[in-house]
């Protein structure tokens, strides 16, 4: 019961982590589409 405890917190765990690096993902994706329209916008 113990480790079937340990197992679920670490997958909820797991979950989160998944969550956070898609949110990394959205945010360098739009950080990117805000770097080129600047470079065209420069040039």
């Amino acid at each position: 019961m113990m480790g079937y405890c340990s197992f679920d917190s670490n997958s909820r765990l797991q979950q989160q982590i998944d969550s956070n690096s898609r949110l990394q993902q959205q945010i360098d994706s739009s950080f990117n589409s805000r770097s080129i329209a600047a470079a065209a916008a420069d040039v």
